[in-house]
C-alpha cells in the first residue's frame, strides 16, 4: 500500500493509493448592506452595512439633517459567506459593532452598541445593533466599526470594516482588528461600499434648540396633576407645586434625559426687613412622586415649596434655618444631560412634608 500527504510517504505491498491534504478551508464572512442585498447576493456591495439616525420621537432623521446627542445610530447588516456559515447565537458579528466620536485628544473613542435586535422573521438574516449618541461627540463626526465572525468555520473571522457613518465616506479595511490605523479616521475606500446614511454626522448637542419650562402643579389622589406653564408674571408662592419640562427642537419631551438641581437664590432680603441677604440654598430636596402624563417616574422633576421650618437641601443634614424659609428667594431649576439611561433617585422617600 502507497500512503502519501504533504508530511510523509509510506508505501507497502498493495497497490491502493491515497492522498491526504491539509484541512479544508471554507470562504472568510462578509456583511452586506441589507438595503441592497435582495435574492442573489450582490458581489459588487460585499463588505457594506447601512445606518439610520431616530429621533427622540422615534422617527428616522432625514438624510440631510445633522445628529443631536441622544439621538440613536443604527447599524444593519445581513452576513453571509459562500460555505453557508451564519452569524447565530450568541452573534459574534453584532457583538463586536463599536461606534466612535474624536475626543479632545483628537483620538477615536470607542464605544460598545447598546442593544441588538434580532430579525423578529425567522428566514430574515438582518441584525440590527443600536447606539445612543453621547455627550461627547458633541462636533465630531461618528464612525463605525464592525468584524464579520461566525460561530463556526475556518476562517471565522473577516475583514473589519470602518467608516465614517456618513455618506462622504465609505468603509475602510482592516484585516486586522488591532491594526493601530483603526484609532484615526478612515481617509480612503479599501472596500466596494455601499449602503444608505446620512450626508453629515457632526453631532449637534442636545441642548440646541431646547427649551426647558416652569409649570404650576397639584396633589391629586397620591400623583402630581401638571396645570398651566408658569408664566413670565407669576410668582411662586410657598406650599404650591411645580413641575419642571424640558422638549427639543421639536416640541417632543425629553424631560426624562436629564438631571435636576433645584435652588433658592438671590434672596431678595429688603422685601423680608432684613438689612443682609442669607445664604443660597442649593440642590433642594425633590418630592418623590408620579406626574401625570409620564409612564416612568422621573427624578427631581417635582419641587414644593415648604412652610418656614421644612427648608431642606440634600447637600446638608435636617432642616435649615433661614428666617422666612423660601420666602424671598429666587426659584432655579437646571437641567443637566444625562442621556437614556435608567433614573436613579438616591433621595427617594424624602421630601419636604
Amino acid at each position: 500500500m502507497l500512503f502519501v500527504n504533504y508530511f510523509f510517504n509510506m508505501a507497502s505491498a498493495d497497490n491502493n493509493v491515497k492522498l491526504i491534504t491539509n484541512h479544508i478551508k471554507g470562504q472568510a464572512p462578509l456583511v452586506f448592506s441589507p438595503s441592497i442585498v435582495s435574492g442573489e447576493i450582490a458581489k459588487n456591495y460585499e463588505k457594506s452595512v447601512d445606518i439610520a439616525v431616530y429621533t427622540n420621537d422615534g422617527n428616522e432623521l432625514a438624510k440631510n439633517k445633522r445628529p443631536k446627542v441622544g439621538d440613536t445610530v443604527e447599524l444593519s447588516y445581513y452576513l453571509h459567506d459562500q460555505d453557508g456559515d451564519r452569524d447565530r447565537f450568541p452573534h459574534y458579528t453584532a457583538a463586536s459593532v463599536m461606534f466612535g466620536y474624536k475626543n479632545s485628544n483628537n483620538e477615536i473613542n470607542w464605544e460598545k452598541a447598546e442593544k441588538i435586535i434580532l430579525p423578529s422573521n425567522v428566514n430574515s438574516r438582518v441584525i440590527k445593533v443600536r447606539w445612543d449618541i453621547s455627550q461627547g461627540a458633541v462636533g465630531s463626526r461618528l464612525v463605525y466599526r464592525i468584524t464579520p465572525i461566525t460561530l463556526y468555520g475556518d476562517p471565522r473571522i473577516g475583514d473589519t470594516l470602518v467608516g465614517l457613518i456618513d455618506s462622504s465616506s465609505t468603509p475602510r479595511l482592516f484585516t486586522d482588528p488591532n491594526d493601530p490605523e483603526i484609532s484615526s479616521f478612515p481617509e480612503k475606500n479599501e472596500g466596494t461600499g455601499g449602503g444608505k446614511s446620512i450626508q453629515d454626522s457632526t453631532v449637534r448637542d442636545i441642548d440646541e434648540g431646547s427649551k426647558i419650562m416652569l409649570y404650576h402643579a397639584t396633589l391629586e389622589n397620591g400623583q402630581i396633576t401638571v396645570g398651566n406653564q408658569f408664566g413670565d408674571n407669576d410668582i411662586p408662592k410657598v406650599s404650591n407645586y411645580y413641575v419642571v419640562k424640558v422638549v427639543d427642537e421639536n416640541n417632543v419631551d425629553i424631560t426624562a434625559k436629564y438631571n435636576y438641581v433645584w435652588s433658592l437664590v438671590d434672596q431678595a432680603y429688603n422685601l423680608l426687613g432684613s438689612n443682609i441677604a442669607e445664604e443660597d440654598v442649593i440642590n433642594l430636596v425633590t418630592e418623590d412622586i408620579d406626574v401625570s402624563g409620564y409612564q416612568n417616574r422621573i427624578c427631581d422633576i417635582v419641587y414644593k415649596i415648604p412652610v418656614n421650618s421644612k427648608l431642606k437641601s440634600k447637600n446638608s443634614v435636617g432642616w435649615l434655618n433661614r428666617s422666612a424659609g423660601a420666602q424671598g428667594y429666587h426659584l432655579k431649576v437646571e437641567a443637566t444631560y444625562k442621556g437614556n439611561g435608567p433614573a436613579q433617585c438616591p433621595y427617594q422617600g424624602q421630601s419636604n412634608n
